[in-house]
């Protein structure tokens, strides 16, 4: 027993293998954090499992057949062989084994409790230092700087894409696409369906402290999460639009002169008549990030709000029963984001969205621009390394492209191909093979996921 209890203490040495490499101390300490958790998660679960041996060996050496003993000696056994693949495991991937005695599934299901509740946990401290962050790199006033701070935003994000985040305690998460931001997608002018929108270094916002709906080119359908950074300076609602299933919804964030927030409307009923209500709690001035994940199933769905990686409201019900009504007089489609605001002085800081795709859902393309494929976001050239970023507004640029002739031109799509005119007048034409790659005679490029 006591040369068990010495191997369960050796077990905290081993830790788990991210590949985030962080700068800011915020993240830095968050991962540090992580590591610690899942140390102690690792500790406590070979200790539990020492424990069971004891027990189990009792009961062994009690049991008056061969049959029994057997039996149990055969679970005492598999705890040791358990004992030693935990101590060189990786703990964010392990997975206990399936144990058959009352006291070793105890031990099994604490561990896994642990680990869950330490990566929760490490989700929220992530969403904290990106924030912080993020608020760093709008107070930045040279280039240099902000891209150093948006370099460790995309460290950030990227090790938040690798957390298992099931929600249900024991799956494996489901496969992820790749994070589609935004904001490059906007024109304010062709996309307001009303206010007067305008683009700044501090993001998008109304001109004006009124209200006004700002469409995304980009048909949703089906399961996804959905994320807005915003700063609301004074004023009322800041507000996101989305499909469900056949209808739509909205959140509400400071409703009602800063009183309330939620999903409108529910049934017809609006933020502070709805089971979704809580206290708004928008501090002016703070920067905020709400996440929204949307899950789909027959004629029912789900909604899931977290404020700053933490939970705010959620929802499930009938899709049916939600609606935004015709809140905004003008052309909408009904397939896309919004951004919305009314009555208030605010800006989007960011926006992206995700696809979820579980191991029973096909890869459908369900998020994709208006009109077919939109090459918008960043490629790299096979081969060569090199990075090519396609603006919205029709450029795209390679500043660190080996020969200075590629490092920028216009980009132009139609009938499966994509043609990039660079600055010397040099063309090159693409076939679109999918929403991921393009192909040339010479040249292949794949499309990088957000944050890579």
């Amino acid at each position: 027993m006591r040369h068990l209890l010495a191997l369960a203490v050796v077990l905290a040495l081993a830790g788990a293998c991210l590949a985030a490499e962080f700068k800011s101390d915020e993240a830095k300490k968050a991962q540090a954090d992580y590591l610690a958790a899942l140390d102690a998660a690792k500790t406590a679960y070979g200790q539990g499992l020492a424990k069971a041996k004891g027990t189990i060996d009792a009961k062994a050496a009690a049991a008056t057949d061969t049959i029994s003993k057997e039996a149990i000696q055969s679970e005492s056994a598999a705890i040791i062989e358990e004992l030693v693949r935990l101590r060189a495991a990786d703990a964010a991937a392990f997975e206990p084994r399936e144990w058959k005695s009352a006291e070793t599934k105890k031990a099994a299901a604490a561990y896994a409790a642990e680990l869950k509740a330490a990566q929760v946990k490490y989700g929220q401290d992530l969403t904290k230092a990106r924030q912080t962050v993020l608020a760093r790199k709008v107070a930045a006033t040279d280039s240099a700087a902000k891209e150093a701070l948006q370099a460790e935003i995309a460290l950030i994000e990227e090790e938040q894409a690798n957390l298992k985040d099931d929600g249900k305690g024991g799956k494996k998460a489901v496969k992820q696409r790749g994070w589609i931001d935004l904001l490059p997608l906007i024109d304010v002018k062709r996309d307001a369906v009303t206010g007067t929108w305008r683009r700044t270094a501090d993001g998008i916002s109304l001109a004006d402290r009124k209200s006004g709906y700002l469409g995304i080119r980009l048909n949703v359908s089906g399961d996804f999460e959905l994320e807005a950074t915003f700063k609301k300076n004074s004023g009322e609602d800041v507000m996101l639009v989305f499909p469900v299933g056949g209808s739509e919804a909205m959140t509400c964030l400071g409703a009602l002169n800063n009183a309330v927030s939620g999903i409108r409307f529910i049934d017809g009923k609006g933020v502070a008549e709805n089971e979704t209500k809580v206290r708004a709690g928008i501090i002016p001035g703070q920067i905020y990030t709400q996440a929204i994940r949307v899950s789909v199933e027959g004629d029912n769905a789900s909604i899931t709000v977290t404020l700053d990686g933490k939970p705010y409201t959620k929802w499930s019900g009938q899709w049916k029963s939600l609606s935004v009504r015709d809140m905004w007089p003008g052309k909408r489609n009904p397939k896309t984001i919004g951004l919305a605001m009314g009555n208030t002085e605010a800006f989007f800081v960011s926006a992206r969205i995700r696809k979820i795709l579980g191991e029973a859902k096909p890869r459908a393309t369900s998020i994709q621009p208006q009109g077919g494929f939109s090459p918008v976001g960043e490629w790299q050239k096979e081969g060569s390394g090199t990075q090519f970023t396609f603006l919205a507004d029709g450029r795209v640029q390679a500043p660190k492209a080996h020969e200075s002739k590629y490092a920028e031109g216009t980009w132009a799509s139609s009938e499966g191909r994509l043609t990039i005119t660079f600055k010397d007048g040099e063309k090159m034409t693409f076939e679109i093979v999918n929403t991921e790659t393009l192909k040339a005679a010479e040249w292949k490029l794949q499309r990088q996921a957000a944050g890579k």
